[in-house]
């Protein structure tokens, strides 16, 4: 089965930069009240497990070329739309993971089978292919 999900790779620092900010509003909001357990919209994206496994993957791919990653979605919680505008992903697609990456010092992990990047990968806004140089 084709996967149904894409990537969409932020390289534009003024974008990554608004992106952040979002993240940084929502964490901090989150640890300063920090009296819920599970947020809805937790529970309204528990239907979408198995993309889960693919940024899993990708963290993995990443480590193997010496880069790190951290997952942070804050965004996701009061600014989903927001990123959405500001990348243009539609409506009708529903954001899951957002990860950071940086380079390490430790290459441990090995890469895994996934699908050619070319097929499932966007550059700056949706739908639009690219390379990475």
């Amino acid at each position: 089965m084709a996967a149904r999900f894409r990537w969409l790779l932020v390289r534009d620092p003024a974008a990554r930069a608004e992106i952040a900010a979002y993240n940084h509003e929502t964490a901090e909001a989150a640890w300063a009240e920090y009296d819920h357990l599970v947020e809805e919209r937790a529970l309204k994206t528990a239907d979408f497990g198995s993309p889960h496994p693919a940024v899993w993957s990708f963290q993995l791919a990443l480590r193997a070329r010496g880069l790190g990653s951290s997952s942070c979605g804050y965004h996701l919680q009061d600014h989903e739309s927001d990123v959405a505008a500001l990348l243009g992903i539609p409506d009708d697609v529903t954001q899951i993971s957002l990860l950071a990456v940086a380079y390490t010092t430790q290459r441990d992990f090995r890469p895994s089978a996934r699908p050619a990047v070319r097929d499932i990968t966007y550059f700056d806004a949706w739908e639009r292919t690219g390379s990475l140089g």
